[in-house]
């Protein structure tokens, strides 16, 4: 079975990125929140954690490409592991007749987690540490990536690194890094902290992109392609919100200049734990966001996005009948769409005029 070694056992210097303080989680209408119904959101009382960032160099490591693990010596650098099965990590093993050998001149960093093709975790984890490797090395590293998709490339380019050089890396297969750095950001050390270093990686995307008028435009993010967390009367919200005034949006359907654009102008934003919802990156600060939270999955990841870019969150918890908590299931009971209109009503007394 593979060992797991700490990485700091086999790195050859770290570089601290920034550390992160023990925040507490601030809402729209002050430090106690809108509701009289304090229950209802599962987050009051959650701080932001404390951590410090880095950025580790490593000389002689394997790249897993499956797992997104970094190996020195046949062990597992424990660092690199995010959600991973601990079995799955157990069973690695590094053949030197099979591995690759890219001969890459100078330091590679890698830049993405083993669920690279979602655009959340790609904005949370990827865009920062891009940012981060560029600022230290300019177009001197190569950047580790999958093979991109349209949308990830254009991340790149608004971060100044579509010059950068590449090492595209396929599944399946193992790679020999001569000279490699390893970016916390990548493994999801952030998710949970109040992030400076992300937030300047969001703002140097949404560089130069007007927002697309009307400004304070109410967005609801529809998750009507989505198979997970699936609402059954979502329809129903959907003509609701329509009526209200709000534009139903699915972000994946505009490209990323687009994307930004549109969330740029927005004043209130809701939706539920999703992919799409990472857009809140590109808000103005003072933009309101509610976010619907099923009862099977109260993940805060996106009240910490919302607090390192100045935005005015609240959630909710609603009851969804599914059997167990994960991140996936489909909702079983119907939302209580008259509720999500009280707590809109609510909201949007603090709108930006």
């Amino acid at each position: 079975m593979a060992e797991t070694i700490p990485i700091a056992e086999a790195a050859e210097d770290c570089v601290t990125l920034e550390t992160c303080e023990l925040t507490d989680a601030f809402f729209a209408g002050g430090a106690d929140g809108i509701a009289r119904d304090r229950g209802a959101n599962p987050f009051l009382g959650w701080r932001a954690s404390p951590t410090t960032l880095r950025a580790w160099r490593l000389r002689d490591v394997v790249l897993d490409r499956d797992h997104m693990v970094l190996l020195k010596d046949g062990r597992v650098l424990a660092e690199t592991v995010y959600l991973q099965s601990p079995d799955s990590i157990a069973a690695l093993r590094v053949d030197p007749d099979r591995l690759e050998r890219p001969g890459i001149a100078g330091v590679a960093a890698t830049c993405f987690d083993h669920w690279d093709a979602n655009y959340y975790h790609w904005l949370a984890h990827s865009v920062p540490t891009v940012h981060a490797i560029r600022s230290r090395h300019g177009d001197a590293a190569t950047l580790i990536v999958p093979r991109l998709w349209p949308w990830q490339a254009a991340t790149l380019d608004r971060l100044g690194a579509g010059g950068m050089r590449r090492l595209p890396t396929e599944l399946g297969r193992k790679y020999a890094l001569a000279e490699a750095e390893y970016y916390e950001f990548a493994a999801g050390r952030a998710d949970f902290s109040v992030s400076a270093l992300s937030r300047a990686a969001y703002e140097r995307m949404a560089e130069g992109i007007a927002p697309e008028p009307p400004m304070g435009r109410r967005l609801y993010i529809d998750r009507g392609n989505a198979a997970n967390r699936r609402i059954p009367n979502e329809a129903a919200l959907v003509a609701a919100l329509r009526a209200r005034g709000f534009e139903i949006v699915r972000p994946e359907e505009r490209d990323i200049d687009g994307q930004i654009a549109l969330f740029r102008a927005a004043g209130m934003v809701v939706g539920q734990l999703g992919a799409g919802l990472a857009n809140i990156a590109f808000c103005r600060p003072g933009t309101v966001v509610y976010e619907i939270v099923p009862e099977h999955h109260a993940n805060p990841c996106f009240l910490a996005m919302a607090m390192q870019s100045g935005l005015r969150y609240w959630a909710d918890l609603f009851p969804t009948g599914a059997a167990q908590p994960d991140h996936t299931s489909a909702w079983h009971a119907d939302i209580d769409v008259a509720a999500v209109l009280r707590r809109i009503g609510e909201l949007e007394a603090f709108v930006p005029r």
